[in-house]
């Protein structure tokens, strides 16, 4: 039975993992390469299989270049943090 309600909860789960992100990258993170990195939103499916981060790095191309090769080789860690905090 749908609610009217004024909000999704692939919006709610979003946030979620938005604040698990953004307090992961600044307790956690030492990479030199992902300094200045910062996240900027997460937007999530409705069926919640897939989540999409977006990110800012500040910089010229080739530092932008190291910080997203850094970010991929951070993506599990990041998914097991995500796993389990939510």
């Amino acid at each position: 039975m749908p609610r009217n309600l004024p909000y999704d909860r692939s919006d709610r789960i979003a946030k979620q993992v938005y604040q698990v992100i953004a307090s992961f990258f600044y307790k956690e993170v030492t990479n030199p390469r992902l300094n200045g990195v910062q996240i900027t939103n997460v937007k999530m499916t409705k069926d919640l299989s897939i989540a999409r981060v977006y990110f800012y790095i500040p910089g010229d191309k080739a530092r932008q270049k190291e910080a997203k090769t850094a970010l991929e080789e951070l993506s599990k860690t990041i998914k097991h943090t995500i796993g389990v905090e939510l």
